[in-house]
């Protein structure tokens, strides 16, 4: 559970994976005073089995690695609700073919996309999770799959890393933040050409989602051992990050203190390793080993 500007929000996750929420509304009691007085009747409702899935958290189709910002994200493949690819092949005309060698059209795409096993959803562990608010996001941190995992893309983009999504609650729905790109080069710094404009939008009016960021410093994860504050810094106006977690292959507990940045959430150019003999992907402020 976490609290957001005052708002309780209660996070869960189950046995297959995917995560749901309620948020406690007590915004208009005067107009439900049939719900009485006590809190429980203000949580709003989860159901597992709405097809719309309107309780259920939902992740975006891209990935990043932090500190690698030059690097396009990747997107997840379409899956259908068994976990299969939609697009198994393409015609000589460039056209996407089912396993059948059917053609698909963009409405067949859309109807057999399964939402959880087509987005960064797929690529959290069953393990604990952690969640957190800044006042203005909600943060959820999770644990990944590792790299032999069957819901592992292939081959492996994540292998028992930290992954980073945040979220905005606008009513008792927790919405993903949306982001500025390149039209065309679907690049938030990159265009594809001279011609290439800043826009909410792609090309062909579909809004550019936050990607699911991945800490791959934070790596060698085990049973959701971690752990993310967010500590005041030197300054009035900073503030950083405080990672903490279980490398299950050292069996040795690092802690890693990256600033905090309102637009691009971590913040790695001010940060250095200052431990010798200790490979890192990622520069970060500091690494403190415990045995």
């Amino acid at each position: 559970m976490v609290s957001h500007r005052g708002t309780p929000v209660s996070l869960a996750m189950r046995e297959e994976g995917r995560i749901f929420y309620s948020v406690l509304d007590m915004s208009n009691t005067e107009q439900n005073a049939l719900k009485g007085d006590q809190d429980k009747n203000y949580w709003s409702e989860v159901n597992f089995k709405d097809k719309k899935q309107l309780s259920q958290l939902h992740f975006p189709s891209e990935i990043m690695q932090v500190g690698y910002g030059v690097v396009p994200n990747f997107q997840i493949s379409k899956y259908n609700s068994g976990n299969s690819k939609i697009i198994q092949s393409y015609n000589d005309d460039g056209k996407p073919l089912d396993a059948s060698g059917k053609e698909l059209t963009e409405k067949d795409i859309t109807d057999r996309t399964d939402d959880f096993w087509s987005s960064t959803a797929r690529l959290g562990d069953k393990a604990p999770f952690q969640t957190l608010s800044d006042g203005k996001y909600i943060y959820v941190f999770r644990q990944s799959i590792a790299g032999n995992d069957p819901k592992n893309e292939n081959p492996a983009i994540v292998n028992n890393t930290l992954l980073v999504d945040r979220f905005i609650l606008s009513g008792t729905t927790l919405k993903l933040s949306r982001e500025i790109r390149y039209q065309r080069s679907r690049h938030k710094t990159e265009p594809a050409s001279r011609k290439d404009t800043l826009s909410a939008v792609d090309v062909e009016g579909k809004p550019f989602y936050e990607p699911t960021r991945e800490l791959v410093f934070a790596n060698n994860l085990a049973n959701g051992n971690f752990s993310v504050l967010l500590l005041p810094g030197a300054d009035s106006e900073e503030q950083r990050w405080q990672i903490f977690t279980t490398d299950a292959t050292t069996g040795k507990v690092n802690s890693f203190n990256i600033r905090f940045d309102g637009s691009i959430v971590f913040e790695t150019s001010d940060s250095q390793t200052v431990v010798a003999n200790h490979f890192m992907s990622r520069p970060v402020n500091w690494f403190l080993p415990i045995i």
